[in-house]
């Protein structure tokens, strides 16, 4: 299960990721970005991540990318996301 809430502010809107980033929950995450960064710029915030498969890993590899920052990841996610493709 994945859990998202969104703090926005006046500058960006905080995204946190809570539980599990899963194949079955990317087109949600997906899409709670999309609609954020309409508004500005966008953090994700992982501190509650405990776990990504491989497409979550790829989407958070993929946001990062394209200038999204994401804050307070734990160990097991900073690993995943190092670690070659």
């Amino acid at each position: 299960m994945l859990r998202i809430t969104q703090s926005p502010t006046v500058q960006l809107t905080i995204i946190n990721l809570e539980g599990k980033l899963l194949t079955a929950w990317i087109e949600e995450a997906q899409s709670a970005v999309e609609t954020a960064k309409r508004h500005g710029p966008v953090k994700l915030n992982l501190h509650e991540l405990n776990f990504a498969d491989r497409d979550g890993v790829k989407l958070l590899r993929r946001f990062r990318e394209d200038g999204i920052e994401l804050i307070n990841a734990p160990a097991l996610i900073e690993g995943m996301l190092s670690m070659p493709e």
